[in-house]
């Protein structure tokens, strides 16, 4: 999980090095955190600590809402 999240980026993001190994659109980028978030949420439901789940979901939604304008600009990243 760690290598898709380094290597599949938006060129010139801020948020990281700016540098993206394989650049990949926006919208692809932000599914692509989600899923591993989600991913990363399911792992911890299944092992059967949902408050913990809970929490990381809540911690996940919060960090979006705060970062709004990270993703309209992923949103207006074509490639």
């Amino acid at each position: 999980m760690a290598f898709i999240w380094g290597v599949f980026a938006v060129q010139n993001d801020k948020s990281r090095s700016g540098k993206a190994p394989i650049p990949i659109p926006g919208l692809n980028r932000l599914l692509l955190e989600l899923i591993l978030f989600a991913i990363a949420a399911w792992s911890i439901y299944s092992l059967e600590h949902h408050k913990l789940c809970l929490l990381f979901g809540l911690a996940t939604l919060i960090h979006y809402v705060l970062s709004y304008d990270r993703i309209v600009w992923l949103l207006s990243k074509k490639t």
